[in-house]
């Protein structure tokens, strides 16, 4: 829950202070080729915004009208217990007695976040120039690649965050697309190494030891 408001306070910074250029962005790298593919399947866009709309409606009357049946079902039994554990989350962090210190940890674990995305620029000499409110749009846009439904973000990560780079700040596709390489492998590379060296370690305690902690 807190990391869901984390990154939507951060979007809405980096929209604040950037909105135009990442409008622009997300018109190149996804509205226009969404648009083309739908013309090109329907014939005219406006098609289908008529059966999103129809469909939207109709999906809320249903939801409205068979609300108490719905839940029976798996799917939207688990789609009303992730909107039930996010409101859950925001009341839990309301009644936290050490709430500033679980903000302050927070906060201290998205700056490592944005740290993260920064350092990687000076590895390139084509990326040195960006600045730390460079890396924040960086992490939103790859955010937002790493919850697209493909394993680790492979792809998508890749895709997103070097257009995105290319685009809002003028580098090139290539060291853009060597940036997004080196940012996603150096941290799986470093999630593999650091799970395989807790499993290994886990490996070694007898069940005991693990259940005491």
């Amino acid at each position: 829950t807190i990391g869901l408001l984390s990154i939507i306070v951060i979007t809405f910074g980096v929209f604040f202070t950037s909105g135009s250029k990442i409008r622009e962005y997300l018109n190149e790298a996804v509205m226009n080729p969404l648009r083309e593919k739908v013309i090109s399947a329907f014939g005219s866009a406006s098609v289908l915004w008529g059966i999103l709309i129809f469909l939207s409606v109709l999906s809320l009357f249903l939801l409205f009208r068979y609300k108490k049946k719905l839940r029976k079902t798996r799917f939207f039994s688990k789609i009303f217990n992730i909107a039930r554990g996010v409101v859950n989350g925001f009341q839990t962090i309301l009644k936290l007695k050490r709430g500033w210190e679980f903000v302050f940890h927070t906060l201290l674990i998205w700056f490592s976040y944005a740290m993260m995305t920064w350092v990687v620029v000076f590895s390139l000499e084509s990326t040195s120039y960006l600045s730390f409110g460079n890396s924040l749009f960086i992490l939103v846009i790859g955010s937002i690649a790493m919850s697209a439904p493909v394993q680790g973000g492979m792809g998508a990560f890749h895709y997103f965050v070097s257009r995105g780079i290319a685009f809002v700040e003028g580098v090139s596709i290539e060291d853009a697309s060597a940036y997004a390489i080196l940012t996603h492998e150096s941290q799986l590379l470093l999630g593999l190494l650091l799970g395989g060296l807790a499993f290994w370690m886990l490996s070694r305690k007898k069940p005991k030891e693990i259940n005491n902690g």
